[in-house]
């Protein structure tokens, strides 16, 4: 399988109608969702978060039933086991996380 579409999205107008930034994060964080199939992926909704801090950190996602595919250095596209939110989820010091739905 080649890269997921959602991440290479061609267009401004493509990208404006995805991505969605999530509001609220600490410093030195960053997480956005990929929605609505973007690109022609098969996962609806990528939850992509980043921890720029040498901690662990609690980051806002919408609350739901996730997938991990991306944890550290430990990538699977069939997923790493489930993750379930009731509003945030902790993501190791100095690394990231990718969520699917």
């Amino acid at each position: 399988m080649g890269a997921h579409p959602a991440f290479r999205l061609p267009t401004q107008e493509l990208i404006a109608q995805h991505l969605k930034f999530l509001p609220g994060l600490p410093p030195s964080t960053i997480g956005y969702q990929l929605i609505d199939h973007a690109g022609g992926d098969f996962w609806p909704t990528i939850t992509v978060l980043f921890n720029g801090t040498g901690q662990v950190a609690a980051l806002p996602v919408p609350a739901g039933k996730y997938n991990a595919v991306l944890r550290g250095l430990k990538i699977n596209q069939h997923g790493l086991g489930p993750v379930v939110s009731s509003g945030t989820v902790e993501v190791a010091g100095s690394s990231a996380l990718v969520l699917v739905q």
